[in-house]
């Protein structure tokens, strides 16, 4: 009795420290409990998050600091008792409403081996699941989210203000398995008028669903972002699973100036970032366009008092730096601001970007001003194989492409298919799924029947009008096909097929956007012969019935673009994406020399990035 009294008034502690005046109603007075009623104290600890407001991040600091005296006080038969209290140290992020465009990044999906379960809503244990805490929800205004769910499960699960479900998301499929699926929620319709938070389950067996996330919007702005199913993700965890990535999209949004003490200044031809959080961070890459009258790059505490800044001497504008944060000359420093040029009618400062590192892992921290965001609210199709596809290493491009410029992707990737017509991968699906012969209608024998399948020359008849632009890699897995025809429809060559492509995208896509890519090199690729007249020896030199080296349906991919007068974007010979390098870090590795690492689709996602902003 005397223990749990001591940690209840250590919980009471951590609750005044915390800055509310919410007490339990179950108990009154949490110095009441006893051994037998612990369970109350859970029930005040939860109330507590649940009503923790705006201000509550102001004391975040403070309150976490009394957490952790407290759990190290608490004996290890209170471990459950010591779960809880971490709970609502950790629930400071996501209860906090930050004002303005303040990227929260909440924890992945900590609940290990539970599930919101689609018979009721309730919450039970189940071995191959990770769920969410309550997310509070009430001023976002859209959710996008990609989950490994099946029927058994409320993939999202929707409470109000009272944490009573509302409504709930579930997957029809087959009750052994799951499938990938991927959300795009409006929340400013009436069926989410009284949703308050969110539950999010991801199943995740035998390595698969590990890379699930969830982003939220608030009023075109990525607000928040889960990342994975592991403990406390964040941007400052060295990419450790290899998908966990962190972005500012859009993040020069104050009109005004970092002056040269910190503060903030009037000039309505510039724009600067929030406060952008540092901890942990090794190495800052930047880009700024700002010139001697304001700092480009300021440094704060803790406390965010300012500590010093980086300006410059004259006054030229466009300027890179490479700040080691591991000096000694910035041991304080907590966080950063940044300014940025744009001139009267937003045509300046385009480029301007911050890279962060620790531990010469690139995490993908980049910030751009909104202006150059080309993309933003456009809808996107990416058509092509597993390179496209979401079967492996996560956030793929499109998605990165996505997430940074809050474009919507719609992601035809298909693993394992061709550019040209073959019955061995015509039936190839999603997710490694088979189409059924006999329900589309297919004949291997009839080429009248070949539109029906998944290879690139007949899937673009699948791909929805309402895109704006279209991006299409192909040809990867073409390596038996013959050259063909210059001119040939004949879809079973490669210059067939990609004839009936690029025609039938023009027709069906008048006046948009097309950008069509060469194929990523292989890891091997670089060793390849550089034929000094390749063109020639494609035409004048190699059967039409040869097939050609990935080298030289690259150089067929360029020859097409030309003639069609298509934007290309060569990624096989001007990415930089190849094997040369020890560690082969543009590949998964682990023999997987085909398919992009992490550090690959980052690096994919920049190159077709730039593909479309150039078309759009």
């Amino acid at each position: 009795m005397a223990q749990i009294d001591y940690y209840a008034a250590q919980v009471n502690a951590l609750l005044a420290k915390a800055g509310t005046s919410v007490q339990p109603s179950t108990t009154g007075n949490l110095a009441d409990l006893t051994t037998t009623n612990k369970d109350n104290l859970v029930a005040a600890i939860n109330e507590v998050k649940a009503a923790a407001g705006g201000d509550y991040a102001e004391r975040a600091e403070a309150a976490a600091a009394e957490a952790e005296e407290v759990l190290e006080s608490i004996p290890e038969d209170y471990s459950d008792l010591s779960a809880e209290v971490g709970d609502l140290k950790s629930a400071i992020d996501y209860t906090n409403e930050r004002p303005g465009y303040k990227l929260t990044i909440w924890s992945g999906f900590p609940i290990h081996g539970y599930r919101v379960r689609s018979s009721d809503g309730a919450v039970e244990s189940n071995a191959a699941c990770h769920m969410t805490d309550f997310l509070y929800i009430k001023d976002l205004t859209r959710l996008k989210a990609y989950l490994f769910a099946n029927d058994k499960t409320y993939a999202i699960a929707f409470y109000d203000s009272s944490r009573t479900l509302l409504t709930a998301i579930s997957e029809i499929i087959n009750t052994e398995g799951a499938t990938w699926k991927s959300y795009d929620i409006d929340l400013t319709g009436v069926s989410y008028d009284s949703a308050c938070y969110i539950r999010v389950t991801s199943v995740y067996i035998n390595g698969l669903g590990g890379e699930a996330y969830l982003y939220c919007y608030q009023n075109g702005d990525i607000v928040a972002e889960i990342i994975g199913i592991n403990d406390n993700l964040d941007y400052i965890n060295s990419r450790q699973q290899n998908y966990v990535y962190f972005n500012y999209p859009n993040a020069y949004n104050n009109v005004g100036i970092i002056n040269l003490s910190g503060g903030v200044g009037t000039n309505t031809n510039c724009r600067y970032t929030d406060y952008i959080d540092i901890s942990g961070l090794s190495t800052l890459k930047a880009k700024t366009y700002l010139n001697n009258s304001g700092t480009a790059i300021a440094f704060y505490d803790a406390s965010k008092n300012f500590l010093s800044g980086i300006s410059k001497v004259n006054t030229e504008m466009e300027t890179d730096y490479i700040i080691d944060l591991t000096d000694a000359a910035y041991s304080s420093a907590k966080y950063v601001r940044l300014s940025n040029y744009v001139g009267t009618d937003d045509t300046y400062g385009q480029t301007c970007y911050i890279y962060a590192y620790k531990n010469k892992d690139l995490l993908d921290c980049i910030l751009h001003y909104k202006a150059a965001n080309k993309l933003y609210g456009k809808t996107i199709a990416f058509v092509g194989d597993s390179i496209t596809s979401t079967d492996y290493v996560l956030p793929c491009w499109p998605q990165i492409i996505a997430a940074r410029t809050n474009c919507t992707a719609l992601d035809y990737g298909i693993s394992a298919t061709t550019l040209a017509h073959d019955p061995d991968t015509h039936l190839n699906d999603y997710h490694f799924g088979h189409l059924d012969p006999e329900e589309i209608g297919y004949d291997a024998d009839d080429p009248s029947t070949w539109t029906t399948g998944n290879c690139v020359c007949e899937r673009w008849r699948k791909v929805s009008q309402t895109a704006d632009a279209v991006v299409v890699m192909c040809g990867t897995n073409d390596w038996h096909t013959p050259r063909g025809e210059y001119n040939s429809t004949d879809t079973t060559t490669f210059f067939g097929g990609l004839n009936v492509l690029i025609l039938g995208l023009l027709d069906r896509f008048p006046g948009k956007p097309i950008v069509i890519c060469t194929m990523m090199q292989y890891g091997t690729d670089y060793n390849q012969t550089n034929y000094v007249d390749l063109r020639n020896r494609i035409i004048n030199v190699l059967p039409v019935t040869s097939v050609m080296s990935v080298r030289e349906r690259a150089e067929c991919i360029k020859m097409k673009c030309e003639q069609y007068g298509i934007y290309c974007c060569d990624v096989f010979d001007k990415s930089g994406i190849n094997g040369a390098d020890t560690n082969k870090v543009y590949y998964r590795g682990s023999g997987d020399i085909t398919h992009p690492s992490a550090y690959g689709q980052a690096h994919l996602a920049n190159i077709i990035q730039s593909a479309l902003e150039d078309v759009i």
